[in-house]
């Protein structure tokens, strides 16, 4: 039971991480200078290792859609109940880009943590029914929990646009669009 929860945990935190990775991930070692005509080349070829059925938001951002992008922008950004300064120093500087006022940040930050205990509270219900569905012999369905997920992500999106301002929010969507471009999410269906 601790090993299944133990996969479940790892699986979305290696989805998490797919997510934030850098564009580009070296693959071995890049060639010598000896071995290419021009040492600047040895350094440009770099080779990309995804998983299939993956969109890789530095080559093709505008199929990330806005659903997933503010998702994986929102747990990012969130923070748990009793954040340190240096949390609380690291979400200011990733909502920095969006040039909130201090009564918008404080806003979106409550509003960050509520949908951080809001997530994890729906992930911890999707891994308890898997348990469940595979201590039966069942397959776990995670349709119900992606539905849910997406509700969580949407409402928390509606509760920023209500706290902030309308400048306010498109700087915050623009910002969000522009992080598309680092993002890496496994296609609908493939999840």
């Amino acid at each position: 039971m601790f090993t299944k929860r133990l996969l479940i945990a790892a699986v979305l935190s290696i989805a998490l991480f797919l997510a934030f990775l850098p564009s580009r991930v070296v693959q071995g070692r890049p060639a010598t200078p000896q071995q290419v005509a021009d040492p600047q080349q040895a350094v440009d070829h770099v080779h990309t290792t995804l998983p299939p059925n993956t969109i890789d938001g530095s080559v093709h951002p505008e199929m990330i859609q806005d659903k997933d992008a503010y998702r994986l922008f929102l747990q990012a950004a969130a923070l748990g109940p009793y954040p340190t300064t240096e949390e609380k120093n690291r979400q200011h500087a990733i909502l920095a880009p969006a040039k909130l006022n201090e009564t918008e940040l404080a806003s979106a930050s409550n509003i960050l943590q509520e949908f951080k205990t809001e997530y994890e509270a729906a992930i911890q219900r999707y891994n308890t029914s898997a348990e469940a569905a595979i201590a039966s012999n069942a397959t776990p369905d995670i349709k119900p929990f992606l539905l849910e997920r997406d509700a969580i992500v949407q409402s928390a999106k509606q509760k920023l646009e209500t706290a902030l301002s309308p400048q306010s929010t498109a700087r915050f969507h623009a910002y969000v669009q522009g992080e598309k471009s680092k993002m890496k999410i496994a296609m609908e269906g493939a999840q």
